[in-house]
């Protein structure tokens, strides 16, 4: 399983900002999928589709920036 610092580098070896916020996004998204399914706490909609929004925008991102840098 690779190291958390070496998903949030980029092509370049700096942390990626692009890639920290997905993932915090992704872990916020989590815990509220958790919360949802085993207590009585239901997230708002807004909150969940606004989280969604994010995760897909920084997977989209990052994906991107495969293809606009050459090698």
């Amino acid at each position: 399983m690779a190291d958390i610092s070496q998903a949030i580098q980029d092509r370049d070896g700096s942390t990626s900002s692009k890639r920290l916020i997905t993932i915090a996004a992704f872990l916020l998204f989590a815990v509220g999928y958790l919360a949802d399914t085993f207590t009585a706490h239901h997230p708002s909609q807004y909150l969940v589709d606004d989280l969604m929004i994010v995760i897909l925008g920084g997977l989209g991102f990052t994906a991107a920036e495969w293809f606009g840098k050459p090698k």
